[in-house]
């Protein structure tokens, strides 16, 4: 388990790049580290509730990502099996 996440002060402002979606800016430094706090946590929130959304989807986050060549397989795999049949009268 790593640390727990905080604020970082950059350019004038309060990032975090916590939930694994690159920099997100919280507030202006001159705003405060108390309100750059409560403003991480709303956004690690934010970020729960898509997550959660997305596994209800049936999406999930896989430990190595997926090349085009994979992609295109189950693409053409599932079109395969979603042919429909062709009518005799056409």
């Amino acid at each position: 388990m790593g640390r727990k996440a905080s604020p970082r002060v950059w350019r004038d402002w309060y990032v975090t790049e916590a939930g694994d979606q690159g920099i997100h800016k919280l507030c202006l430094v001159s705003e405060g580290r108390k309100k750059a706090r409560e403003a991480m946590k709303a956004y690690l929130e934010g970020v729960e509730k898509d997550r959660e959304r997305a596994k209800e989807q049936g999406l999930v986050q896989t430990d190595t990502p997926y090349l085009v060549r994979h992609i295109a397989a189950e693409f053409v795999q599932h079109k395969e099996a979603s042919k429909k049949g062709r009518s005799e009268a056409s």
